[in-house]
């Protein structure tokens, strides 16, 4: 890897690994208890905050306009629930792919033969990734400093008695009396909820550049099974190639069962939590300019969360047809041997992400690859693209204005 490219990938790799330590989720080799228990109180902590939200919709439910509130939250909450469950089943298995992704990539960026075919198209995932998590901070910043701020405008300007905010629109079947010590508790908790979403945010990330990680590996066996010498015939070569292929597989179907269920419920919460948002905000006679740079900044931000897993399931699915042409286009006709290798190599499908065998993990709207939609279209899986998640978005939001 170029010297100075290197220190942008770690950059990256090492604020999503430190994200994930946090709370407990990176797939971190040979765990100890107290490591594989660390998400549990996250875990409580946003449990606890979405049982509030829920009392808080129960309570307002006759109020559409503050039950929509509650509403265009919760979908978060319980997206990083499964998030940190999904991790948590799957522990043992996520080792096994990021051993089998992280450390065959690090191996590559050494490697000066593809290191330079490898790094094509790197820029955009990690500035994907720089963008999302930029947006992350300043929505949960403002989150999170919206209570203190209030609190500190309301002592500067003498109000009495002081109206202690929550940070989320929350509401407890108990007495919650701002002076007694139970409001502090519960303070204290949500602020541990708003470091948990912004961690395990980071998963997002970690699915991008997992995705990443294999187009390498795909790109690395183009660059062998094309730089094969046909008339002495390498045999070694192409188990390699045979090999690396079926780790491929093994990957693909790990990472359908950690992040299909999470997909699913993303591409759904997503479309509720923003068509919920905007419908608050259409409610709002005069709008403040921090307050709309934040609305846009939340839509805007959803709608990024669901590019990066259609976008990386695209260009997957796409660099694995191309390996396909790149073993069609090896001199082959010269070998017989060659050719029978070739032949049975051919046979493979390309790689697709599915979310739990429902739904093809594509972005059908902005990428257009006749190749691409040629083999894709001999499986038979219903497709849920961008553009049926925007449609969905837009179909509840005009559903809340009617009800309205």
């Amino acid at each position: 890897m170029s010297h100075d490219k290197w220190p942008d990938y770690l950059l990256y790799r090492n604020i999503i690994r430190k994200s994930l330590l946090i709370v407990g989720l990176w797939p971190e080799e040979k765990p100890k208890i107290l490591y594989r228990f660390l998400p549990f109180p996250f875990l409580f902590a946003n449990t606890f905050v979405t049982l509030g939200i829920i009392f808080y919709i129960k309570m307002h439910s006759l109020n559409f306009n503050k039950a929509m509130k509650g509403l265009s939250m919760m979908p978060s909450f319980l997206t990083v629930n499964l998030k940190i469950i999904c991790v948590m089943i799957h522990r043992d298995e996520a080792i096994t792919l990021h051993n089998l992704l992280d450390l065959h990539y690090t191996e590559l960026l050494s490697d000066q033969r593809v290191s330079k075919a490898i790094l094509t198209g790197s820029r955009i995932f990690r500035n994907l990734s720089w963008v999302f998590t930029l947006l992350g901070v300043i929505i949960i910043s403002t989150i999170a400093m919206t209570p203190i701020i209030s609190l500190i405008d309301q002592q500067s300007h003498a109000v009495n008695p002081i109206h202690y905010p929550h940070v989320y629109p929350t509401k407890y079947p108990w007495s919650s009396d701002p002076l007694n010590f139970s409001h502090k508790i519960h303070f204290f908790i949500e602020y541990v909820a708003v470091v948990t979403h912004f961690c395990a945010s980071h998963l997002d990330a970690l699915f991008m550049m997992y995705g990443y990680q294999m187009i390498c590996q795909f790109r690395e066996m183009s660059h062998r099974i094309t730089h094969i010498d046909v008339m002495t015939f390498d045999i070694t070569a192409i188990k390699q190639c045979v090999q690396q292929h079926q780790l491929m597989m093994k990957c693909r179907d790990i990472m359908q069962r950690i992040f299909g269920p999470i997909l699913l419920v993303v591409w759904s919460a997503n479309a509720i939590s923003m068509c919920s948002f905007i419908f608050q905000i259409t409610q709002i006679k005069s709008i403040s300019i921090p307050m709309m740079m934040t609305s846009t900044g939340y839509v805007v931000l959803k709608l990024l969360q669901t590019f990066i897993y259609a976008f990386t399931g695209t260009c997957l699915t796409s660099e694995s047809v191309h390996y396909q042409q790149a073993i069609y286009d090896a001199d082959w006709q010269r070998n017989r041997r060659f050719m029978t290798s070739i032949l049975i190599m051919l046979t493979q499908e390309p790689i697709i992400l599915t979310a739990c065998s429902f739904s093809v993990i594509s972005l059908d709207l902005f990428i257009k690859v006749s190749t691409l939609l040629h083999h894709v279209d001999k499986i038979k899986f219903p497709t849920f693209t961008y553009f049926q998640f925007l449609n969905a978005t837009v179909s509840y939001f005009f559903l809340l204005q009617a009800v309205s």
